[in-house]
């Protein structure tokens, strides 16, 4: 029984990536769109009053090879980072397929602002059935 429903829900499941998946693409520090993309982050972040981005500078941090706890800046600095292999990875997806899928669509379609967008998740949430955290293994 539990063979055939994990065999199930992996076709499912893959059936799933066959229909809104469109492609992916990673980013190396060779193409020149990333390199233009890192000089634009690294000249924003050393702005005189910008807020740096976490996670501009962890998709940096993880091109050039720095993998779990690297601060790339001093905002994140005493915090705990898992900088992830997988963060240069860009996947691109069928909009609507994923809208159709998505359980909170109904209720954050017609929002406008971020107060509307709240109220509709938190609306939407009600109605769905909470799944335990999962630790991610890091070691």
């Amino acid at each position: 029984m539990f063979d055939r429903e994990v065999r199930q829900s992996l076709q499912t499941g893959a059936l799933l990536v066959l229909l809104v998946v469109v492609g992916a693409c990673a980013l190396v520090r060779q193409m020149e769109a990333y390199q233009n993309y890192e000089e634009a982050v690294l000249y924003v972040h050393e702005q005189r009053f910008q807020d740096t981005s976490v996670v501009n500078a962890s998709v940096i941090s993880a091109v050039r090879g720095h993998f779990g706890n690297h601060h790339l800046t001093e905002k994140t600095r005493g915090s705990n980072l898992w900088i992830s292999p997988l963060m240069p990875l860009y996947w691109f997806f069928e909009l609507a397929m994923v809208a159709r899928r998505n359980l909170l669509f109904s209720e954050l379609r017609w929002t406008d602002t971020i107060t509307d967008a709240y109220r509709g998740l938190l609306r939407g949430r009600r109605s769905l059935a909470t799944r335990k955290r999962a630790k991610i293994p890091l070691t």
